[in-house]
């Protein structure tokens, strides 16, 4: 029958384990036998020593070597028990160390696992931002197409209305007159509603363009007023200008005229229906000139002023809703402003105490 040979197999793990358990028990229990195995010999001799003088004496020459190997024994274990406890120190230091060490590495682990998952979370974040954009430029490019594509059938139909008004092609009954002036109101409004898309769209994109001459501001005010005079006389609203000067402006008229017709039309929105009052004024700080349009209408709440400029946003009040509208018109106003190097803002000390909308325009040098 033949013999079966184990071959032991160990661990390198182990055997650091027993190395470390050997190493310890060497300090705890050898070096501290050691130290007393010296100690008692040295005693011993001295011991002797003396009973060798005491009894019989001894040669003189012989003490200072028997004095000599006794303090050398006492020596060495005083030597061997500081050792010992430097030893058992140090072990202990390596055990903190070694932990330290482990605690640190486990750390950088995490947080090298950490940053991995920042740089992975910051890439996800740059293609949706990416996206994003690409998406917002896409979106763009299609309400440019569409309000475009809906102007075109638009002008026609304004065409023949005003035609048909006209009585060019002969007389109109009362009823034929008034749906035929309705359809003239609501394309007129459709009109404004797509050009005031298209240039939302042309501020947002940089595609706005200027046609910027010497122009003075006063001129524009008073043809303004003028083409807006039958519907503030439709609605019984009056309306002050005031020139205090006539500043002379780098701007594109039809879009200053259009910044300010704007205005005017959202202050008659909100004046009273029966003594309705509404302001322009023309005046000139430093180098730049300021027109103020002033209502005494609902007013605008504090909270409010900011966010008038918004694209589409909207006061929240029973005369909002009453008339409708786009959220648009102010937004155009703050990107045409702006555009010229002018700044527009809204003020008003609460509900019921009106409002006033200021723009400003830089003068040229010679004014």
């Amino acid at each position: 029958m033949e013999s079966v040979q184990y071959i032991p197999i160990v661990d390198s793990e182990e055997k650091k384990i027993v190395s470390t358990k050997s190493s310890v028990a060497i300090i705890k229990f050898v070096i501290p036998l050691v130290a007393v195995t010296l100690i008692m010999i040295g005693s011993i001799f001295l011991i002797d020593h003396y009973s060798k003088v005491t009894q019989k004496g001894a040669p003189e020459d012989l003490t200072p070597f028997y004095i000599f190997f006794a303090t050398l024994m006492a020596l060495l274990a005083i030597i061997f028990v500081v050792n010992a406890n430097l030893m058992k120190l140090v072990n202990i230091r390596t055990r903190e160390l070694q932990a330290e060490r482990d605690m640190l590495q486990r750390q950088n682990e995490e947080k090298t696992q950490l940053i991995g998952k920042s740089q992975t979370l910051e890439r996800q974040l740059q293609k949706s931002l990416y996206d994003l954009k690409k998406a917002e430029r896409s979106k763009d490019e299609f309400v440019a197409m569409i309000t475009h594509e809906l102007k075109a059938p638009l002008s026609p139909i304004k065409g023949y209305v005003d035609l048909l008004l006209s009585k060019n092609l002969g007389s109109l009954t009362d009823d034929q007159k008034h749906m035929i002036e309705l359809i003239q109101s609501s394309s007129k409004s459709l009109i404004r509603l797509i050009q005031d898309l298209l240039d939302v769209q042309k501020t947002e994109l940089g595609q706005l363009k200027l046609d910027k001459q010497k122009t003075y501001l006063s001129g524009i005010i008073s043809s303004t007023v003028s083409k807006i005079q039958p519907d503030l006389e439709g609605k019984r609203i009056s309306v002050k200008v005031i020139l205090q000067n006539n500043p002379s402006c780098l701007c594109d008229e039809i879009r200053i005229d259009q910044v300010l017709t704007n205005l005017i039309l959202n202050s008659m929105d909100f004046v009273p229906k029966e003594n309705g009052e509404i302001s322009i004024t023309l005046i000139s700080k430093n180098d730049m000139a300021e027109i103020i349009v002033k209502d005494n209408g609902t007013g605008i709440r504090n909270e409010d002023l900011e966010k008038l400029f918004v694209k589409f946003y909207q006061v929240d009040t029973s005369r909002t809703r009453e008339r409708g509208g786009s959220g648009l018109g102010l937004s155009i106003c703050k990107g045409i402003v702006e555009n010229h190097g002018g700044k527009i803002w809204a003020e008003s000390k609460g509900t019921g105490m009106g409002a006033e909308f200021h723009f400003t325009l830089p003068m040229l040098q010679s004014d």
